[in-house]
C-alpha cells in the first residue's frame, strides 16, 4: 500500500527482555504489554497531528 499512498511505520521495540525469538508470525509471539501505551499514544499523536495540517 504504501507504494500507492503516502505511509509511515515504526518499530515500537516491545519485546521481551529473555532475548527468546518471538518474531510477529511465530507460534511463541509474545509482547510486553507496558508498552501499548506508549505505542498508542504515538499513534495517537501522529492522527492529531496531521488532522491539525494535512499538508504535513
Amino acid at each position: 500500500m504504501a507504494e500507492k499512498v503516502p505511509a509511515a511505520m515504526f518499530f515500537l521495540g516491545a519485546g521481551k527482555d529473555d532475548r527468546k525469538d518471538r518474531g510477529l508470525h511465530m507460534p511463541c509471539f509474545d509482547i510486553n504489554e507496558e508498552a501499548l501505551p506508549v505505542g498508542a499514544s504515538i499513534l495517537a499523536g501522529s492522527v492529531l497531528k496531521f488532522m491539525s495540517d494535512p499538508q504535513l
